[in-house]
């Protein structure tokens, strides 16, 4: 890896922002969402992303388990947790890829159109899976 792909390496996993990451490691601002994207897509930084990515986690303790935990001891207290107690549970959830995502296909999408010019009546309205 040449010395920019290991500093966007550790931009990246300031923010996980790739655009942010490529311009603060030295890219052009004009392409930095192409390099990113660009980079992230290179086997070498994907493998040096993960290995930091262990390391930090082993560093401060985190796991998919303890989080989980985390979050069924709000759920099931008395107590209210604080808005930010939940914003930090919910960005380390989206950072890890804790949340499931349907593949694109298999999303469904609603469809209207609507004519506003004479009066007509919507020309389609329904369910349609993704293409």
């Amino acid at each position: 890896m040449t010395p920019k792909q290991k500093r966007f390496v550790r931009e990246y996993l300031t923010d996980f922002n790739a655009t942010q990451a490529a311009i603060r490691a030295g890219y052009s601002q004009r392409g930095a969402s192409v390099q990113g994207s660009r980079l992230l897509a290179n086997a070498k930084v994907q493998s040096e992303v993960e290995r930091l990515s262990k390391c930090k986690d082993d560093e401060l303790g985190l796991s998919n388990d303890r989080i989980l935990h985390e979050i069924a001891q709000i759920a099931f207290s008395d107590d209210e947790a604080t808005k930010d107690t939940l914003r930090a549970l919910d960005i380390l959830c989206k950072t890890r890829g804790m949340y499931l995502r349907k593949p694109e296909e298999e999303q469904e999408m609603v469809i209207i159109n609507i004519d506003v010019g004479e009066g007509q009546p919507p020309t389609a309205v329904g369910k349609q899976q993704a293409v």
